[in-house]
């Protein structure tokens, strides 16, 4: 697959877009290979949140706060045991999602831009006023599934969840009627085989005994009404496919301690029978904070998700999807 950059750099270190993005690693005009090899060494966290997996080989990206003196960011890039292999400096928080089987890391909050990491290449991909977020990319890399917001909930052009080629430069909405897109509760995740986008609805909610309930659908890539999977209550975000394709996990905050980050707990639901049960991906010390949600490694072996460290501070954990063992990718 070959990119068509927007702002084509020949180092990341020089490159200013949207984001006024810095990068670095103390230094200044040095390459991404010279990049990797001297920005080694685990991460002391202050607050690390928005992992995904890739694009390094079971390696994972996340977003580094630092919160001291300096309060700089960074989009960091560590292999499987948690060692910072990459890492590039930013003007402001963004929310980002890395290709697990291609070298691209998409970022934003606002506007979207993609970081190329094997051409050397960071460019802006969407173009709005109506503010883009929550990217997440399809299986290879070609289709990037984000939302927009701040427009009118029947404009498709301003609102909802939409899908873009990134080869192409195609970005069109993700239609639920011939009038009106869909608009996903958080982030949408991708099919295993990339046909199809599950998300919960946000338009089509109930209440059952008092408690508010979300629906987890299923939507084709090119729209249409797709098929209503279950329903959850509280308030849930992305929900990962299993390879299998035969379920998904999420995590949700209980209805009853709506203001309480800490009381999120993971579940999964069947997708034959839309069947909800509490997982065994529990965090002991480091409860979910901040409901950011589950992330599912290619082979359906381990989650990836945001905890609590000593003293609140966030890390990366991951979790045996079969044990419920838990263990922290990034140092507290």
């Amino acid at each position: 697959m070959v990119l068509k950059p927007i702002n084509r750099v020949a180092s990341l270190c020089t490159v200013t877009i949207a984001l006024a993005l810095l990068v670095g690693c103390d230094s200044t005009g040095i390459t991404l290979p010279h990049l990797l090899r001297t920005c080694g060494g685990v991460w002391n966290t202050s607050l690390d949140t928005w992992p995904s997996w890739g694009p390094l080989p079971d390696g994972f990206s996340f977003r580094h706060q630092a919160r001291d003196s300096t309060d700089s960011t960074y989009i960091a890039i560590a292999d499987a045991a948690g060692v910072v292999a990459a890492r590039f400096r930013i003007s402001s928080a963004v929310e980002l999602a890395s290709c697990e089987d291609c070298p691209l890391v998409a970022f934003g909050y606002g506007q979207i831009s993609v970081w190329d990491m094997a051409n050397h290449e960071v460019r802006q991909v969407t173009n709005t006023r109506n503010f883009a977020h929550w990217p997440e990319w399809a299986p290879g890399g070609r289709f990037l599934s984000y939302s927009r917001i701040h427009g009118s909930p029947t404009d498709p052009a301003s609102y909802g969840l939409r899908v873009l080629d990134v080869e192409t430069g195609q970005d069109l909405p993700l239609m639920r009627t011939a009038t009106r897109p869909w608009y996903a509760h958080g982030r949408a995740s991708w099919s295993p085989d990339g046909s199809s986008l599950a998300f919960f609805d946000a338009d089509t909610g109930r209440v059952t005994e008092g408690r508010d309930e979300f629906r987890l659908v299923v939507v084709p890539r090119g729209g249409g009404d797709g098929r209503t999977i279950g329903w959850t209550g509280g308030t849930p975000l992305r929900a990962s496919w299993l390879p299998s394709g035969d379920a998904f996990l999420f995590d949700a905050r209980s209805v009853e301690c709506l203001r309480t980050e800490l009381s999120r707990r993971s579940y999964r639901m069947d997708a034959a029978t839309g069947r909800v049960e509490r997982t065994q991906h529990e965090l002991g010390d480091a409860h979910v904070q901040f409901g950011f949600p589950f992330f599912i490694s290619k082979d359906g072996t381990t989650s990836m998700h945001v905890g609590a460290g000593p003293g609140g501070k966030g890390i990366i954990v991951a979790t045996d999807v079969a044990s419920g063992v838990t263990r922290a990718l990034t140092a507290p």
